[in-house]
């Protein structure tokens, strides 16, 4: 080696990556694959809308924490969702997979899917039920020699993802109590990351049928793993969550909770003691945009964030809750239950206008996609933005990790530099957004107003 040059660092192997990744405990080896899972799910459907071919296989990350090689089938669902099936390429194994993509903030069909009035995707999943159980029923038998063996059924899902896995959990349970197309198929494992539920006679219906499948033995015990982040503004305004309230000896229900310094972030810069001042405004909008780019993004959680597909945990942001424990099961239902009910109550006839809005738009203006497009990227820039490309293992592994350039950017370096200190009222730790800077004379806020007002009115899009 050369005096003065860093050392190469050797190429894993796969099975260095595999010996490594199954050395975690099996709930962060289940997060971890729903996650990775839920990720191969947006990188397939961005594949789909640049009308590029699916590979015909890819390496998945199982419930093991070991990378297999796993056949493709897209699921036929309407325009702006986008699902899919996915089989072991060793037939010997029983681990089938079935991922749904999350809202994709660039296509105006999966907005307008999230906006219904019932809950995402909610409508549309009635619409296409059919086509995805008879799907999933075909691969199977096409797959796998007859009689077909036990399956062990993942389902994974983020965002909007993760209510269209709730919403096909409870079809699977209402045909496998009803008929026999499924009995095959003898456990579930649901990894739900940053859910915004399903409507609550929804979520009373997967209750009840998973009970009686259970003391009926039609079913072993599911394993359910829910994921979120504190001051996630999808979470908690979103409707019903089921299997909390669930006992252990029905299902095997945990949650894994990431903390990234937002919990309450949209209020935590207000003060009303003084009126709401501009800088309390800017913050509130800013901070709102950070919620929703930070802690409802799927980068959180056990991001794989090396080249070569390593499972990547930060025990000190991440707590874990099971309903094993009295305790815990308590702080789970407190944290899955917590929804701003009178935000869905008083948003339900906005939210039903601007869905018909948005429908119009798509299906009678042409260049509808490329206006809501400038529009999107405009409010959603400032959050991180993970793209992924395939290794050279065949692991969807970050291509590369930046900060958009637009927006809250500029508002936080002028809140910094014109703002007084904030009284803090919902948590005792300094947020990452605002810093405290050096106190200044009321008058100072008034006299840089303009020059406020005129820096955000030049922010450009990158």
């Amino acid at each position: 080696m050369t005096l003065g040059t860093a050392p190469t660092r050797r190429k894993l192997t796969l099975r260095e990556i595999n010996d490594y990744n199954a050395v975690f405990p099996e709930n962060v080896r289940l997060c971890a694959s729903g996650h990775y899972n839920s990720e191969l799910s947006y990188w397939l459907a961005d594949l789909e809308n640049q009308k590029k071919p699916l590979p015909e296989k890819v390496k998945v990350l199982c419930e093991d924490g070991r990378f297999q090689d796993y056949l493709i089938y897209s699921l036929p669902l309407k325009k702006g969702m986008f699902g899919y099936i996915l089989l072991p390429q060793d037939r010997t194994s029983n681990k089938v997979k079935v991922i749904f993509r999350g809202t994709d903030f660039n296509d105006l069909s999966s907005v307008n899917n999230n906006l219904e009035p019932w809950g995402p995707a909610t409508a549309s999943f009635l619409e296409v039920k059919e086509r995805i159980f008879f799907t999933l029923k075909a691969c199977l038998k096409n797959h796998y020699p007859n009689p077909i063996p036990e399956i062990d059924l993942h389902v994974s899902g983020h965002s909007q993802g993760a209510t269209l896995g709730l919403l096909f959990a409870d079809e699977f349970l209402t045909r496998k109590e009803n008929t026999k197309d499924f009995d095959c198929i003898t456990k579930y494992i649901l990894t739900l990351l940053n859910t915004p539920g399903v409507p609550f006679s929804v979520a009373a219906h997967t209750n009840a049928t998973l009970q009686r499948l259970r003391k009926s033995n039609k079913l072993h015990k599911p394993k359910i793993l829910f994921g979120m982040v504190g001051g996630d503004p999808v979470q908690t305004s979103g409707m019903a969550t089921p299997y909390v309230d669930l006992p252990p000896a029905i299902a095997d229900v945990n949650m894994v909770k990431v903390d990234k310094d937002l919990e309450g972030n949209w209020l935590k810069d207000i003060v009303f003691d003084d009126g709401i001042q501009l800088r309390e405004w800017l913050s509130m909008i800013t901070n709102s945009l950070r919620g929703l780019t930070g802690a409802h993004s799927n980068v959180n959680f056990f991001a794989l964030t090396d080249v070569h597909g390593k499972i990547n945990v930060d025990m000190k942001r991440n707590a874990f809750y099971s309903n094993h424990s009295a305790k815990e099961w308590a702080t789970m239902q407190q944290e899955l239950h917590n929804k701003a009910f009178w935000t869905q109550v008083f948003g339900f006839v906005p939210k039903l206008a601007i869905h018909y809005f948005l429908g119009c738009l798509d299906k009678h203006i042409k260049s509808s996609s490329e206006i809501y497009q400038g529009i999107s990227r405009w409010l959603l820039a400032g959050g991180t933005v993970v793209t992924y490309k395939i290794n050279e293992d065949g692991i969807l592994v970050p291509d590369d990790t930046t900060t958009a350039a637009l927006g809250t950017q500029q508002i936080r370096a002028l809140l910094e530099k014109y703002s007084n200190p904030v009284q803090q009222h919902t948590q005792s730790k300094p947020p990452l957004l605002l810093s405290a800077p050096p106190a200044k004379p009321q008058e100072k806020i008034d006299e840089n107003m303009e020059e406020i007002l005129t820096a955000l009115a030049e922010i450009k899009l990158h």
